[in-house]
């Protein structure tokens, strides 16, 4: 008989994880901005859904995405009130303190959803 074990909550990972850099500079070659980050791509919720957190301020992470593949409109909290919308926050909320939906006035998910 098989049996799962699971070394953490984690049943709903995502899909994949990114690492990456980017490394802006000037005329004169000197590096004015540097982001170093993580993606974190999941599917099943919306279109698209992604969430970036920033190496350096790993307090928090956001989730980004569309409502469909159709309709280019922002993902909303209601994609969140699913099944798999709850592991995803919850996978995340395991790793960083706070996560957040958008940027412009982000949503942050409270920690029971």
């Amino acid at each position: 008989m098989l049996k799962e074990t699971f070394l953490s909550e984690d049943k709903d990972v995502p899909d994949r994880i990114e690492h990456g850099c980017d490394i802006i500079v000037n005329d004169d070659g000197e590096i004015e901005q540097y982001y170093n980050y993580l993606v974190y791509y999941f599917s099943g919720v919306g279109f698209g859904l992604w969430a970036r957190t920033y190496l350096d301020d790993l307090g928090h992470v956001t989730l980004h995405g569309f409502a469909s593949e159709q309709g280019k409109r922002s993902i909303g909290r209601e994609a969140f009130e699913t099944e798999k919308g709850r592991a995803i926050v919850q996978y995340l909320q395991r790793r960083y303190g706070e996560v957040r939906l958008g940027v412009v006035d982000p949503f942050v998910f409270p920690r029971d959803s």
